[in-house]
């Protein structure tokens, strides 16, 4: 079965459709050379019976001084059969209990990254919110809240060896909202270049491209209702909608002359 010892891991093992196709009247389910058993199945499958036999028939012809029978071997064969499902079932239930723990660990650095990217906009917002003397941009990050940010998976690294993580995008997040969201992150960037292409102290915001995949992550109930996308909205059952619990819109939404000439001007795009 091309294992060395009992810690490497089953490799050319049937599959389930080969196993339900095999008929044992139209010859062996391996041979001496490719010998495969259904680890999944019982000793005595008609798989795992036909590779048994095929087992003993190569054993024999080996080792024709053998003082047991053929019997014998064919048995002693299904016996240790026994302990290689065994090993088998262990080896998959620690490759499951691996997934699950890199499951967890991979949602938790993308709620991380979340939060992360929730700090960066809020405090840009404020530096906006005192630019324009207005509280809009910080009442829309912190509406938005941290579940209203966007998530990402992590990509290729880059040709610096930077990663680049493509966002997930949100159906259900109005347009409006996810421009200001951008736009904030445009001036972000802006900010930490000082205008200049000098980067100032601290970690770089990481690499995010948008890209085509959406987010699996239920809407985030209780927002503004312009929040939601109009369109996303229409699709909404009664009970769904109500349960969404929109609140009143929020007023000046729009991304005045200001805020687009500034953006322009200081070459930072957020589209």
């Amino acid at each position: 079965m091309g294992r060395d010892d009992a810690k490497q891991p089953f490799t050319d093992l049937p599959t389930p459709r080969e196993i339900a196709a095999f008929n044992p009247k139209k010859g062996r389910s391996c041979t001496a050379d490719r010998f495969r058993v259904d680890l999944t199945g019982t000793p005595r499958s008609q798989w795992n019976f036909s590779a048994a036999e095929v087992f003993a028939s190569d054993f024999c012809a080996a080792h024709p001084n053998i003082r047991y029978s053929r019997q014998d071997v064919l048995d002693a064969w299904i016996t240790h059969f026994d302990s290689l499902r065994d090993n088998y079932r262990m080896q998959e239930a620690a490759k499951k209990d691996s997934q699950i723990l890199e499951n967890v660990r991979t949602e938790k650095r993308r709620t991380e990254r979340r939060s992360t990217l929730y700090r960066r906009r809020y405090d840009t917002a404020k530096l906006l919110s005192k630019r324009l003397q207005s509280s809009m941009p910080v009442e829309l990050v912190t509406s938005l809240g941290v579940d209203g940010m966007s998530s990402d998976e992590s990509g290729h690294e880059g040709r610096q060896g930077e990663p680049t993580f493509f966002i997930t995008g949100k159906p259900w997040r109005a347009r409006s909202v996810t421009t200001w969201v951008r736009t904030l992150d445009s001036l972000h960037i802006h900010a930490r270049y000082r205008g200049e292409w000098k980067a100032t102290a601290g970690a770089w915001p990481r690499i995010r491209v948008t890209s085509t995949v959406e987010s699996q992550r239920a809407a985030v109930p209780g927002l503004p209702r312009n929040f939601y996308s109009g369109t996303w909205f229409k699709t909404l059952s009664e009970y769904e909608a109500a349960d969404l619990q929109p609140e009143t819109p929020m007023q000046a939404m729009h991304i005045s002359e200001e805020i687009t000439k500034y953006v322009r001007s200081n070459e930072v795009y957020p589209f």
